[in-house]
């Protein structure tokens, strides 16, 4: 089963050929993801206390508490976190303080468990009906979001590394 754009381009023994131009059983060449062997991190401190000097006392006592102060490569937190700022990268906003997800509703409930696993509280699921129009071409499409509304979890996001504004204009590194 592929799930794809009319005219997305696969590989077939013709050459590439457009979704929209294949037909069920037509032969199309795949490369399945293998992944890759895993490593465990050298340990080193991520974030500590000096990096939230300008922030609010009750912050750095609350990211304490949840031990994830001093963050480390190490830590199970620091995989969620890696998810969630390379997530909230590629879809996801700031809103005030609040940080938006969007996506599947499957992989929210993934964000929504990281979420809560770091101490934060997230959202339910969001879902509303949007019309769009891109270069003339109108479609509507059903939207789905989580939201985390503590200015603490933006802090952290943007702490590491997540553009804390309009990512097209941010030269932002992870």
């Amino acid at each position: 089963t592929v799930r794809a754009t009319a005219d997305h381009p696969f590989a077939t023994p013709n050459g590439e050929v457009e979704l929209a131009d294949l037909a069920a059983g037509d032969s199309v060449f795949r490369s399945p993801f293998r992944g890759v062997a895993h490593e465990d991190p050298a340990e080193f401190v991520v974030l500590d206390e000096s990096d939230f000097d300008d922030a609010d006392s009750q912050l750095v006592g609350f990211l304490k508490r949840e031990d994830l102060l001093p963050l480390r490569s190490t830590d199970d937190a620091f995989d969620r976190l890696l998810r969630l700022v390379g997530f909230h990268t590629g879809d996801g906003a700031f809103r005030g303080k609040q940080s938006w997800f969007y996506a599947d509703p499957e992989d929210l409930e993934a964000i929504r468990r990281d979420v809560a696993a770091l101490g934060f509280t997230p959202s339910r699921i969001y879902e509303r009906d949007r019309e769009h129009e891109v270069d003339g071409t109108a479609f509507e499409r059903t939207e789905y979001s989580v939201k985390v509304g503590a200015h603490g979890f933006k802090q952290l996001l943007v702490k590491l590394g997540a553009p804390a504004g309009p990512k097209v204009e941010s030269d932002f590194t992870v």
